[in-house]
């Protein structure tokens, strides 16, 4: 066996690539890129990136990790759900990625309902903004999907087939149901209810439960790519099946392994591995909240001083100060970017009195409605964990926020390092595959 493995996550701001030791499961490298992909548009609902940026910068960070590391065994892809982009018979990129924050499903339609009432109505189902299939349904509406167009893939898939040299064809459950209209059970895409809408079936990636390589890059074996969800759940757990995980970066997602097919409202069973499921729940701004304060209270400094720097650390000594001192906080809620049930609710601070409207009461405030979105969530799930994995970013950066998670879920708290965690599970992926073999 390889000494090493390593895993690409293709996020939504980022790349990252992480080395992992497979004699031990952990990786013993990371590293993460902006990629800075965001195609400028003047829609509110379109939020699109560019292909190449994305797979250009994957393929120098793979480079590099690759240079430093040897032997390599395998690598292994994961990334961003929901979104698609297109590709022609050759497996090129004919059209920007749509990501999984485009809201144009919302937008209305000739029918004068929105695209989404009107899938609501063909099929019965309620499928969320950002959801491949209904976003593919809207550009097919509008005569908008590529003329040379063959395949729909996921921007995982596309930079696995793409360093492999191969048309991305095929698509791992795990990506597959991010797409939407998806039987995790029976693992296979819902055709009837796609014929209703005159979705060409072909254009769909064919569904295969046990990974395959899809091809070799630079000698070394290229797998499926799998959903970042799966990919974090797998790395952070590690099999446990008592604890829960709360990621929060740009979004934040509540995930526990469940063995049987249930299903809650407000949650979604996501496919796992070895015949287990997700249940997963995910708010649409998470980090995103706490980005956005930032920006509110650096866009008055700019005014008032003509410094344009970074506000977190003050927001977080704000935010400490207020927990210390352990006062009423204003009730924030960060759904500013609606929910995956409503994709039109608004945020909202209620709660302000003369001693909660400051600075502190309203960053604090923030702050717990990040984790308040999740804990909703949990209980839910009905199932009660022992413990709680914390991963992400935004939780590592800030200490509050540990706190505030551990308070709200009353339990113990697990915080991963500096691991990204979903790369990692990327690359712990191909190394489990490979054993199965």
């Amino acid at each position: 066996m390889s000494k090493y493995s390593i895993g690409l996550d293709m996020g939504t701001t980022s790349v990252s690539v992480a080395v992992l030791n497979t004699a031990t499961g952990k990786t013993v490298y990371t590293n993460t890129k902006n990629h800075g992909a965001f195609l400028p548009n003047e829609e509110n609902y379109f939020r699109e990136q560019d292909v190449d940026v994305m797979f250009q910068l994957a393929k120098t960070l793979l480079d590099d990790a690759m240079g430093r590391f040897f032997p390599i065994g395998s690598i292994g892809l994961t990334g961003q759900m929901h979104g698609i982009l297109y590709v022609d018979e050759t497996g090129n990129a004919v059209s920007p990625l749509y990501t999984w924050q485009d809201n144009r499903l919302l937008s209305e339609a000739p029918s004068g309902k929105t695209y989404a009432e009107e899938i609501t109505e063909k099929t019965g189902y309620r499928i969320s903004a950002g959801y491949g299939l209904g976003t593919h349904y809207v550009l097919m509406s509008q005569n908008e999907v590529p003329s040379n167009a063959v395949k729909m893939c996921t921007i995982m898939d596309y930079v696995s087939a793409h360093l492999a040299s191969a048309v991305p064809i095929y698509i791992h459950p795990t990506n597959a149901a991010s797409l939407g209209f998806y039987d995790v059970v029976n693992n296979c895409f819902d055709v009837e209810a796609l014929s209703k809408l005159n979705i060409d079936l072909p254009i769909l990636p064919v569904v295969v439960s046990n990974p395959v390589a899809v091809g070799t890059y630079k000698d070394i074996p290229v797998f499926q790519a799998i959903g970042d969800n799966q990919a974090s759940v797998l790395y952070s757990l590690n099999g446990n099946m008592d604890a829960c995980l709360v990621n929060i970066g740009t979004g934040s997602q509540i995930s526990k392994i469940v063995s049987e097919p249930v299903t809650y409202d407000a949650l979604e069973l996501r496919p796992f591995f070895n015949g287990k499921y997700i249940l997963a729940g995910s708010a649409l701004c998470g980090g995103k909240a706490y980005a956005m304060l930032e920006d509110f209270f650096r866009s008055y400094v700019v005014e008032a001083t003509g410094k344009d720097d970074s506000q977190y650390d003050v927001l977080n000594r704000l935010a400490k100060q207020a927990l210390e001192a352990g006062g009423p906080i204003p009730n924030v809620r960060t759904t500013f970017s609606g929910t995956r049930v409503d994709g039109s609710e608004t945020g909202s601070i209620t709660g302000l009195t003369d001693t909660t409207y400051t600075p502190a009461g309203i960053v604090l405030g923030t702050l717990q409605g990040i984790v308040n979105e999740m804990y909703e969530m949990y209980l839910l799930m009905g199932m009660p964990s022992d413990s709680v994995v914390a991963s992400g970013n935004a939780v590592r950066r800030n200490k509050v926020l540990q706190e505030l998670i551990a308070r709200t879920f009353d339990l113990p708290l697990t915080l991963l390092g500096e691991d990204e965690e979903a790369a990692g599970g990327a690359a712990m992926f191909t190394v489990l595959q490979g054993k199965a073999e």
